[in-house]
């Protein structure tokens, strides 16, 4: 029996639903960089890495979300490669997968307190607030982060870990949150009074706690990019895909993404624009192109790993293996976990998953 067949019949077991590692804030520090609708559980990122990974594999995650897998990967001494279409999943997978310096952030943040201190906005610059953003922020708050905003407009993508942690506490219900009592992840019906919250006194609060667990000794960089699967090209075959695709038709994914998109430079109508570019907006026949892209990419006998639900009547790990067979890939397992009843993010329609599988191929 080869490695991935034994690999197989471990996950079957669903170790990952075991204590400690079925916590959504098991492992490390990392993991909780910034919040993000359908973070993966590190959990199961740690287990897909573990059996799956081999040190002189090239690992591929084309729809990275916020780097948990590559991440799980990078911490055990393999090469990856991360992509993501959406701005904030690749500055927060590219924070996590370099290498960072305490030092050298804290120095950026001090950076960004003086520029706070020192600058004004204009007109056109405060008006990018719109009345919905508004709600959630008293208005010294809203000053800096506006200011904020225009501050890293200029930087480059070394500043990705300052930004990223800066995204995290954008809103929520936790002290930290610049916003009024909202939700971590979803940005809906802030509620209490209009506090002023110190953006870099908070800030450096976040970053500290960033570093509070030291990087594994194997730990590897991987190489991040922002952009579309179906644009992707790369000059080396990969060993494996390891993936959790975006569940078709699954949740309310521009809402749930608004005010940190409006950080990074897009007004909601903007976001809006850009809706039909996002996979979660399409439906299963979508995947015929990508394995398409996904057999382009991958080396002769190479796997996909693929994370996936059950949505809405739809089986999508039926459904991609029949699409996959007839591209020459060859279904190795469709295993199966029932998520019905477990954890909402706050609005009761963020989707219709019931039960989470994963679909093991091979490129033939």
């Amino acid at each position: 029996m080869n490695k991935t067949n034994e690999s197989i019949i471990e996950l079957k077991k669903l170790p990952y639903l075991e204590k400690p590692f079925c916590s959504r804030g098991w492992g490390h520090k990392l993991h909780s960089l910034c919040s993000y609708q359908s973070k993966l559980k590190p959990g199961i990122a740690y287990f897909l890495a573990n059996l799956f990974g081999e040190n002189d594999d090239l690992i591929f995650d084309p729809f990275s979300g916020i780097g948990t897998i590559p991440f799980e990967l990078a911490q055990k001494g393999i090469k990856t490669i991360s992509l993501d279409i959406n701005p904030i999943a690749y500055t927060v997978t590219l924070a996590k997968l370099k290498k960072q310096d305490k030092e050298r952030i804290l120095k950026q943040l001090e950076e960004l307190n003086k520029f706070i201190k020192t600058s004004e906005l204009t007109q056109q610059e405060y008006n990018f607030a719109d009345d919905y953003t508004k709600r959630f922020y008293h208005e010294k708050t809203l000053r800096e982060i506006l200011l904020s905003i225009k501050f890293f407009t200029k930087k480059d993508d070394s500043y990705s870990f300052l930004k990223a942690c800066l995204l995290h506490i954008l809103h929520g219900n936790r002290p930290y949150a610049l916003s009024r009592t909202s939700h971590n992840v979803t940005p809906y019906a802030p509620r209490g009074d209009f506090v002023y919250k110190d953006l870099v006194k908070n800030l450096k609060d976040k970053v500290e706690r960033m570093f509070e667990d030291p990087l594994s000794p194997d730990f590897v960089e991987g190489e991040v990019f922002l952009g579309n699967i179906m644009e992707f090209s790369y000059p080396k075959k990969f060993d494996k895909i390891i993936t959790s695709p975006p569940f078709i038709n699954s949740t309310r994914f521009l809402y749930n993404n608004r005010i940190r998109m409006w950080f990074n430079g897009y007004s909601y109508q903007e976001q809006m624009k850009q809706a039909d570019k996002y996979l979660e907006s399409k439906g299963i026949d979508v995947f015929n192109d990508v394995l398409k892209k996904f057999s382009e990419l991958l080396k002769q006998d190479g796997y996909c790993i693929l994370h996936l639900g059950v949505v809405k009547k739809i089986d999508m790990g039926v459904e991609i293996s029949k699409l996959g067979e007839k591209l020459g890939f060859k279904t190795l397992a469709i295993l199966y976990e029932n998520v019905s009843g477990k954890e909402k993010f706050g609005i009761r329609d963020q989707g219709a998953t019931h039960k989470h599988q994963f679909l093991i191929m091979q490129k033939r």
